[in-house]
């Protein structure tokens, strides 16, 4: 009815363009029941009426210090300039990095931006660092030689800065971590000099409370000062430990506090375009030798209810104490569920530091693929993020989402998440069942049936009717043509939704048969009919492009949507890696999609995409393609210092160019990506060290893998070579009451010998081969032939 009366509206108004423009969008796609999802639209108004706000307050208020992505991109010098004009829509397009911090088990992240600028909420206000040094202002955003960023320990999640100085001893860091101290959810700012000569040095240390963060303007309507605490907008925002020597405030009107101070003894401002800042600075003098350290602590989330009387219990030995809890507690998840062992010690640190991160997409009830933008529920990067827990053998932080995954269906079985998305009821139907499967939790897989098989039979009837007769379309017996994963391009009838409804429908066969449902005999013939649709579609797909390169739907022709098929091969094992399709769709990919040796998407989400990037190389890892090697590097040369990705990133910036800065399906799956190469569940059997690379092989190797869970059960497994010549092997599967039994087949190169009277099979690559491990436990040696090495 609304496209009718807007059709209406403008041609009596004489603007048929806008008609034509309408049109186009309706019919681009192909024909669905959801021209485009609701749920978006509010996304879309957030994106339009927040970089209106960029553009009028940094262009009306350039004398202000703005966030480093603004003096980035505002700056007609820099690669990541990008004019306004035709485009009144100011966003960050060029560096839209940040790392998420938060309290471990906390919903509540902060975000922390490259240059160490803390926003404590999402879309909020930001404290930015900064120094005086002799009359020398020191700015973050504004330096002109590189700040650098680190972990703590090189993988524990506190985040610390380091901001060059030229020509001087000093030396000046912050140091950024999420604590817990007297029910309040803290992030500490601690600032810190070390005056490394011997001349005496005076510097200014100053925090300042500014309008905007990583993405937008932060609005500050009202802000005050008391007694060591800052008020922003009514609410208690950042405390200091000790007084600082002087304090200023001021709007648009007044120009920016950190260039133009008013000291006052209770500073307050109010603001109506929200365009108002404060600051608080420390005169300190520093000795040869001496070092200073200064902290403010923004204010998160109460978690008690009862009152702090003024947050009477917030000082240096409670701070001391909160630190050490928190050490504690990242140093006990960090030794929980999965250990790696790797040669590479890049590789090593990768992951634990990825480990270590993935908590803050847990937010209790739910997991979210980001903390700021995407701050929110989607089945889709929720399947994702729940597989990496599970298979880090960390499957109690997935289990209680499946109480919200139960809320979200709908009546007729719909698992929505946004209407026109058809292909998460399968991405909950597999994760709720392939946890029960890795853990042995029948009683929770007894729990979960009811929704499982009314999403089965949602997808049943969802499907379009099959039509008889040579006039049958491509698209008989599939899916509707739906929006999907969104970087496919417009509605469709995209095979990804199909292949998730199918790992659905294969999920509730096997909870059927598990259980001796009455039913199993009905989904097992609904799979197999599902199937046989599906695969017959493909081939018209195939004969129609040629080349064997499988498009992403029976209508499209070739291109780089036809990413998302390969979810069929991993995680969903719907096919063999070594199916005809897929490797002559790889090298497509490879030769069309590579940019700086990642997935180059051309489609929606523009850019080079490291969760996509790692769909591409987990199929060349299992078809033992060793380019995925170089995908590998690539993701790790796209790494922020804090392993960090943005959804997209720029490829001449190098920065974040869409989506959330902090990705959270990212981070899940190059933690996927490392944990196949070790050791993941294919065609009923379970796969070790597919994807180690031969190089990793030499005397005083030692690869490890202990507390694994699979669905044959719980699997340590490590390689040794202690001497030259000599490999040792061990494992240890231990079942659980759901373990599926499966063959242990070792991935070896060819050059090593194994014992007498064991199985070999070819591997994919002819110089590996593949060892089919006698028992459930056990070890064996290796011997190395050093002329089939040599060759």
């Amino acid at each position: 009815m609304l496209d009718r009366l807007l059709r209406l509206y403008w041609t009596v108004k004489r603007k048929t363009r806008l008609v034509r423009f309408f049109n186009g969008l309706n019919y681009l796609g192909r024909p669905g029941k959801v021209f485009f999802p609701v749920e978006l639209i509010d996304q879309g108004l957030e994106l339009i009426l927040s970089g209106l706000n960029n553009t009028l307050a940094i262009q009306c208020n350039l004398d202000w210090v703005w966030p480093w992505w603004v003096e980035q991109q505002q700056n007609p010098a820099k690669e990541s300039f990008i004019p306004t004009g035709i485009n009144l829509v100011t966003t960050n397009l060029s560096q839209r990095n940040w790392c998420s911090i938060g309290v471990y088990g906390s919903c509540h992240e902060s975000m922390v931006d490259p240059v160490g600028m803390l926003t404590l909420h999402p879309f909020g206000w930001s404290l930015l660092p900064y120094l005086r040094l002799e009359q020398q202002l020191y700015l973050p955003p504004t330096l002109s030689q590189a700040v650098r960023q680190s972990l703590l320990h090189e993988d524990l999640p506190v985040i610390i800065t380091h901001y060059p100085i030229d020509n001087s001893p000093l030396q000046w860091q912050t140091t950024l971590r999420a604590l817990e101290i007297d029910g309040e959810e803290l992030i500490e700012m601690t600032q810190q000099c070390h005056n490394r000569g011997t001349t005496p040095l005076t510097i200014t240390l100053g925090f300042s409370i500014r309008p905007y963060n990583a993405l937008t303007v932060g609005h500050i309507h009202s802000i005050g000062y008391k007694k060591r605490l800052w008020r922003v907008n009514g609410h208690a925002a950042v405390l200091f430990l000790s007084e600082p020597n002087r304090h200023s405030v001021s709007g648009r009107q007044g120009g920016d506090p950190i260039y133009y101070p008013t000291p006052q003894s209770y500073p307050r401002h109010a603001s109506r375009s929200g365009i108002a800042a404060g600051i608080s600075e420390y005169d300190l003098s520093l000795n040869g030798g001496e070092r200073v350290e200064i902290t403010a602590l923004g204010m998160v989330h109460k978690r008690s209810r009862r009152a702090n009387n003024q947050f009477r219990n917030l000082h240096l030995d409670s701070l001391k104490r909160a630190r050490e809890r928190d050490l504690a507690l990242r140093q006990q998840w960090r030794e929980r569920g999965m250990m790696l062992q790797l040669p590479d010690a890049s590789w090593q640190r990768l992951f634990y530091a990825l480990k270590n991160h993935l908590p803050v997409f847990d937010d209790g009830s739910h997991f979210s693929p980001g903390t700021f933008f995407y701050h929110s529920h989607w089945f889709r990067d929720s399947s994702f993020i729940a597989t990496a827990f599970d298979c880090l053998g960390l499957g109690e932080v997935v289990e209680p989402k499946f109480t919200d995954y139960l809320r979200r269906q709908t009546p007729s079985g719909f698992f929505r998440s946004q209407n026109g998305e058809w292909d998460s009821n399968g991405q909950a139907m597999v994760a709720m069942v392939n946890h029960c499967r890795r853990y042995g939790k029948t009683a929770l897989l007894t729990r979960l049936l009811p929704a499982l098989l009314k999403g089965a039979r949602w997808i049943e009837r969802m499907r379009l009717p099959l039509q008889e007769g040579s006039a049958k379309p491509p698209h008989a017996g599939l899916l509707p043509a739906g929006f999907s994963a969104e970087h496919f391009g417009p509605n469709d009838h995209y095979y990804w939704d199909n292949f998730w409804s199918l790992a659905g429908l294969e999920a509730v066969v096997w909870a059927t048969t598990t259980l001796n449902h009455p039913k199993r005999r009905h989904y097992e013939q609904l799979l197999s009919e599902y199937r046989s649709v599906v695969e017959a579609s493909m081939q018209l797909s195939l004969q129609r492009t040629m080349g064997g390169v499988l498009p992403c739907s029976p209508y499209r022709r070739i291109d780089s949507a036809a990413i998302g098929n390969l979810v069929a091969i991993s995680p969903l094992g719907l096919f063999p890696p070594d199916s005809d399709w897929v490797g002559a769709t790889t090298d497509y990919l490879w030769q069309n999609n590579l940019s700086q040796g990642l997935f180059y998407q051309k489609i929606i989400h523009t850019g080079l995409n490291v969760y996509l990037s790692v769909q591409l190389a987990r199929v060349m890892l299992l078809r033992q393609d060793w380019r995925w090697l170089e995908i590998m590097a690539a993701i790790q040369s796209h790494a922020s210092p804090l392993y960090t990705w943005p959804e997209a990133i720029h490829p001449a910036t190098g920065g974040g160019c869409m989506g959330d800065g902090d990705h959270g399906w990212a981070t899940a799956d190059v933690l996927m990506l490392l944990r196949t190469a070790l050791v993941t569940e294919e065609q009923q059997q379970l796969w070790l060290a597919i994807g180690v690379p031969i190089g990793w092989y030499g005397e005083g190797m030692r690869l490890s893998l202990n507390h694994a869970p699979t669905q044959a059960g719980w699997l340590d497994f490590a390689i040794e070579q202690h001497e030259k010549e000599r490999v040792k092997v061990s494992w240890k599967l231990t079942p659980h009451p759901l373990a599926t039994p499966m063959p242990l087949l070792l991935h070896l190169p060819r050059y090593l010998s194994a014992t007498e009277g064991l199985t070999l099979g070819e591997s994919f690559d002819p110089n590996y081969q593949r060892l089919q491990l006698p028992s459930p436990e056990g070890s064996l040696y290796l011997q190395a032939d050093e002329d089939k090495k040599s060759h």
